[in-house]
């Protein structure tokens, strides 16, 4: 995907969400100048940049698969879940381990490729910087999730 097509999708899902340049950039606090460069294609947000302005959007035609790290890959597949917010699965996700993680603790990593063994594109580890007790001074993965178009 070109950085131009890049931009005309976040131009279309910030008109479509009815927020101007200024909005979106005081969600994520950028200048309104550098979301017309992303817009127009002059330049590109990173990975990360990119995935919180499509979580602002993902009421439009977006979706985040989970799936936890258990078992193998068979059983880890069958406990997926389908969101339509990261907030929406981090509640889902406190809510599964007993206390031993809030949401607070938990956080998206950076894209780490595709997994043609499932057909995610993009994934993502979930982490978090504590279970139980025990903080972490590196977040631990405890899931994937991969955040994904729906073409409905």
């Amino acid at each position: 995907m070109t950085k131009e097509e890049i931009g005309s999708i976040l131009k279309r899902l910030r008109i479509e969400n009815g927020l101007t340049q200024k909005e979106v950039a005081s969600k994520i606090g950028r200048t309104q100048q550098i979301i017309g460069h992303w817009e127009t294609g002059y330049a590109q947000p990173d990975a990360n940049t990119l995935f919180t302005l499509l979580c602002i959007n993902e009421r439009h035609g977006a979706m985040i698969i989970y799936r936890p790290h258990r078992g193998g890959l068979k059983e880890a597949m069958e406990l997926r879940k389908i969101f339509n917010t990261e907030a929406e699965m981090f509640e889902y996700i406190a809510s599964q381990n007993d206390g031993a993680v809030s949401v607070e603790d938990l956080s998206i990593g950076e894209i780490l490729g595709d997994d043609p063994r499932i057909g995610w594109k993009d994934c993502r580890y979930v982490l978090t910087s504590r279970y139980g007790k025990e903080r972490f001074t590196v977040p631990q993965a405890i899931g994937t999730c991969s955040y994904q178009w729906n073409n409905d």
